[in-house]
């Protein structure tokens, strides 16, 4: 069984960027609901969501059954991440990337270079290896040089 959950979880590229992609948006969705004192069952909701947000809107867009909507596993590594957040939360302070990041952006520029990679006629492969180079990349710049999206506040809009 071990080596059948092994052999799903990164027998390929795609199911290796598939989980880490899930662990880390629902460590990040789970930080941000435990710095909100939400509740731990709230954390796991909050956590959850933006673990399967990404993804299942990435499979919708290229007409697939959501990947965890076909699986226990999927489900498992989101729980994983909330775990992972709540441990993080109790051993340390929150790190400072999880408080203003460029994570989830990144992320959508991943997707978009996917779709248009198979839009253009590349390969599901290619457009994998696109879709992580772009993230991947976008996601180093932005540490590297201290990208942040803007506020509502810094933007001037809070009608005040």
């Amino acid at each position: 069984m071990t080596t059948e959950v092994l052999g799903a979880l990164f027998g390929d590229p795609f199911a290796v960027m598939n989980t880490i992609g899930l662990v880390a948006f629902a460590l990040v969705g789970s930080t941000k609901a435990v710095r909100e004192e939400f509740d731990l069952f709230g954390v796991a909701v909050v956590g959850l969501a933006m673990a399967f947000a990404g993804g299942a809107t990435r499979d919708l867009l290229v007409s697939r059954v959501p990947l965890a909507l076909q699986s226990p596993v999927e489900v498992t590594l989101g729980l994983g991440g909330v775990a992972l957040a709540v441990a993080l939360r109790v051993v340390l302070r929150s790190p400072f990337i999880l408080f203003e990041d460029f994570y989830a952006s990144c992320a959508v520029l991943g997707g978009t270079a996917y779709w248009l990679a198979v839009t253009l006629g590349f390969a599901g492969s290619t457009a994998a290896a696109a879709c992580a180079a772009v993230t991947a990349g976008t996601r180093l710049a932005a540490v590297t040089y201290g990208w942040t999206l803007p506020t509502i506040q810094r933007l001037g809009l809070t009608g005040r």
